[in-house]
């Protein structure tokens, strides 16, 4: 598997835009952002919760502190896709995220307790405790989307990512099941 950024630490703006929109910022953009490392990617994702969906309903409240988990893939899923499992929090305006990548199979069975992570890391020990504090947790939401992805040309760190096709489901949590 090829090395990963394990570790972030970002602050995230949302906005929703227009196509039209989208398209005058692009424009504005040029001569700041160009194209990052993956400038297009396609991401799908499974978001974990509770049975009584604890995690979103926690999320929905805007506290100061709150955390999810995920699996998410970049191509389409077999038993030996890189996949990365995910904790995302946020704190005080401030997101982060630690993740661990495995291939796909072995991430789902680790996720549904059946077996440890072919991995052993200060982030495995970490996603094995927050699936032992929200016990028991199983697939609550599929997400997929179409990704650009800017950086900065002055500043590298400066990030700028738009999403678009965005389908969903909470029916057949499976990333093999592809997006309908």
């Amino acid at each position: 598997m090829q090395a990963y950024q394990a570790v972030f630490r970002r602050h995230e703006l949302k906005y929703l835009l227009t196509a039209h929109q989208y398209s005058r910022l692009q424009h504005i953009l040029v001569g700041y952002m160009c194209p990052d490392a993956y400038p297009t990617s396609t991401i799908a994702n499974l978001y974990y919760d509770t049975p009584d969906f604890r995690l979103v309903r926690t999320s929905m409240e805007k506290p100061a502190y709150k955390e999810k988990l995920r699996l998410r893939i970049y191509e389409p899923a077999c038993a030996e896709t890189p996949a990365f499992v995910e904790i995302k929090k946020k704190f005080d305006g401030v997101v982060y995220k630690r993740r661990q990548q495995m291939p796909y199979q072995q991430a789902i069975n680790f996720l549904s307790g059946q077996r440890k992570p072919g991995v052993q890391s200060q982030i495995t020990r970490e996603l094995e405790w927050f699936l032992r504090l929200y016990h028991p947790l199983m697939p609550a939401m599929f997400i997929y989307y179409n990704r650009v992805s800017l950086r900065g040309i002055r500043d590298e760190q400066l990030r700028i990512t738009f999403d678009a096709a965005l389908r969903w489901r909470a029916t057949e949590l499976v990333l093999r099941k592809g997006t309908f």
